[in-house]
């Protein structure tokens, strides 16, 4: 697997990124050893972990999930799992 990083998502780079998040967050999870989210919101951060095709999904034993939203504590941890 190689690592791929995008800088300027302009009228080129913003289709290609789309591209990728078309995979949806459960192939982030299933191809990364680190997830990384940092969202607006508790809702957001629901839904891209637990929705549909979400992060929780393609997670195995051994993976770290790192949030550095900007949601409450109490929040966050809720959604610990």
């Amino acid at each position: 697997m190689q690592d791929s990083g995008f800088i300027g998502l302009g009228t080129m780079g913003r289709p290609m990124a789309a591209n990728l998040l078309t995979a949806g967050y459960r192939e982030v999870s299933r191809k990364s050893q680190i997830v990384i989210t940092m969202l607006p919101d508790t809702q957001d951060v629901e839904q891209v972990l637990f929705g549909s095709a979400g992060v929780a999904q393609g997670l195995t034993a051994g993976k770290t999930v790192v949030d550095k939203s900007s949601i409450s504590p109490f929040a966050t941890r809720d959604v610990i799992v």
